[in-house]
């Protein structure tokens, strides 16, 4: 982020033409350092319970809306086994839904489950070694 702030003021202080930014394609895994820190944190539980990793098995984890403590929307997370994990605020979710990471079931009551980008992405970080809290994993 500090080397793109720096070629924006590098840019915009000479009359060369600027640098094309990269597109990040819309399917496969997405880069895990690329996602913002507090989604990112979010991200980590929800795969941790709804996919789980090599040292567990699968969680079978789903999200369903309520009402965080603060009184705003979110949706809880909740395990395999029905069992209540923790409320994040709806706020916090969204990049998620908009990177793909996270979809909407249509199914009624609706819920909120690891795409099949997320599931790449997730993937991609446990084959990496990626750990929490130091989850910037090398490419």
């Amino acid at each position: 982020m500090e080397r793109v702030y720096r070629q924006g003021f590098e840019d915009a202080q000479t009359d060369r033409p600027t640098a094309k930014l990269e597109v990040v394609p819309e399917e496969g895994p997405f880069e895990w350092a690329m996602i913002p820190p507090r989604p990112r944190t979010a991200f980590w539980s929800i795969c941790l319970f709804c996919l789980g990793r090599g040292d567990r098995p699968d969680g079978g984890g789903y999200m369903v809306p309520e009402t965080t403590e603060r009184g705003t929307p979110g949706w809880r997370l909740v395990a395999f086994n029905d069992r209540d994990i923790k409320v994040m605020g709806e706020n916090t979710l969204k990049p998620l839904l908009r990177l793909g990471l996270l979809a909407l079931t249509e199914d009624t009551p609706r819920r909120l489950i690891v795409s099949d980008r997320g599931m790449a992405t997730w993937k991609r970080f446990i084959e990496r070694g990626g750990q929490f809290p130091e989850d910037l994993t090398s490419v």
